[in-house]
């Protein structure tokens, strides 16, 4: 009976530890769970709810491009500027006006007026950016190519933009009937080109900017209509 009783004494005992080692195993097994799961790295994802940086890594490019700023690259078409010959004065302009509405510049950069070399890099930055502006070149001098360099590489015309463009520069000089300037889509990126002076490159930007935001949506897939 003794040993009987002993043994379930000692049976009592050993579950008594058994739970308590049981439950310290648990407690400790929990904390370290907790400790992993705080060290995991999280980001927000599209929905702006937490998640794992897997999560966030498997977001299409496309997904992702269609919640960042857009991106804009300004280019002045300028044998003199390119050569450094002159002061650049319209793509700082073009550049400040943008980014007040929103745009996020990617860069500024000179080409000569060269309608082989400038139609590349257009397809070039047309890959990874929103909206590609130039500025220059779209006059009637036999240097004037940047229209036909811009024609070389959209896919479709924008000529609403174009005209736009022109008639807000009329109200101020009719000399702006001569610009040539178009405007069309490469891939999902919209090239606008404006004139080579400064006043003439900010009227004709003034007089299309607030259509921007809206163009560059519908060209990033979002034709959702309100």
């Amino acid at each position: 009976m003794n040993a009987v009783s002993g043994g379930g004494a000692l049976g009592r005992g050993a579950a008594a530890g058994s739970g308590a080692t049981g439950g310290r195993a648990a407690r400790t097994g929990n904390a370290a769970g907790a400790g992993n799961l705080a060290k995991a790295p999280t980001r927000v994802n599209i929905s702006g709810t937490a998640g794992p940086a897997s999560a966030v890594q498997a977001i299409s490019s496309g997904a992702a491009r269609r919640v960042l700023p857009p991106r804009a690259w300004v280019i002045t078409v300028s044998d003199g500027c390119a050569a450094g010959r002159r002061e650049d004065r319209s793509g700082p302009v073009v550049a400040e006006m943008l980014a007040a509405a929103g745009f996020a510049i990617a860069g500024r950069e000179f080409l000569p007026d060269e309608r082989d070399r400038l139609a590349r890099r257009l397809r070039e930055l047309a890959a990874s950016a929103d909206l590609v502006v130039t500025t220059g070149g779209t006059g009637l001098g036999p240097r004037d190519v940047t229209p036909e360099a811009t024609q070389d590489v959209c896919d479709r015309m924008a000529p609403g933009l174009a005209e736009r463009m022109r008639q807000a520069g009329a109200a101020a000089t009719p000399m702006a009937w001569l610009s040539r300037g178009v405007c069309g889509v490469c891939g999902a990126c919209l090239i606008l080109n404006l004139p080579g002076s400064p006043r003439g490159a900010a009227q004709s930007l003034q007089a299309v900017i607030g259509l921007l935001p809206h163009a560059v949506a519908l060209l990033r897939g979002q034709t959702e209509h309100a």
